[in-house]
């Protein structure tokens, strides 16, 4: 309520040397976005991280602050608060929720090769497999595919067709990217990939 998140912006001024200081400008934090003041709520988090970086509530308020990013639909902005959790706190409990997040964020955004990096540099997790990082490259292609520019669906599924010429996928990203060039009109284009379909499975075979 407002009352409270009132309350809770007066602990620090009234008791500055107060251990609980940390955990009461997180609740504030998290009190104004129930209000529905996430500007306020960003302000605060944001000034938290860069005054009180090594709190034990850091962690918290660092996913709190990605979390909010997320909710507002500001995908670029929540990227780049999720990847800070995970490079600034790696052992933590949020790092690894963060890491969640930024798997669905990954693939919406067509950014898989970035999320797999970031795995590998924090060292936050075990390393992902190769089927693993084969899947989310599909998906993600595919997901491009579904929002419906055959440009941009074409040059997806070009990139992981090369990425991964032995991909689990290699068939259907073939086979879709033949449909999306024929749509396009590309229909010499479109011929090809459908003659990269039965050569590479002869090949495999």
């Amino acid at each position: 309520s407002s009352d409270l998140a009132t309350l809770l912006a007066l602990l620090p001024q009234r008791y500055p040397a107060s251990s609980l200081i940390d955990e009461s400008l997180y609740e504030q934090g998290k009190s104004r976005l129930s209000v529905g003041d996430v500007s306020g709520a960003e302000q605060l988090f944001t000034r938290f991280l860069r005054e009180r970086a090594h709190s034990p509530f850091a962690p918290k308020v660092a996913l709190q602050l990605a979390l909010t990013y997320y909710g507002e639909s500001r995908l670029d902005d929540a990227v780049k608060a999720y990847e800070r959790v995970v490079r600034n706190y790696p052992q933590s409990s949020e790092a690894k929720s963060a890491l969640q997040d930024l798997k669905s964020i990954s693939i919406q955004l067509n950014r898989v090769d970035s999320y797999s990096r970031l795995v590998k540099e924090a060292g936050v997790a075990e390393q992902l497999s190769p089927t693993e990082l084969d899947s989310l490259a599909y998906l993600a292609a595919e997901g491009v595919v579904a929002r419906g520019a055959n440009a941009e669906g074409i040059e997806a599924l070009e990139s992981y067709i090369k990425s991964y010429p032995r991909g689990a996928f290699l068939d259907k990203a073939t086979y879709s990217q033949a449909l999306l060039k024929y749509q396009s009109r590309q229909f010499c284009c479109s011929e090809v990939n459908l003659c990269r379909c039965f050569i590479d499975r002869k090949s495999v075979v």
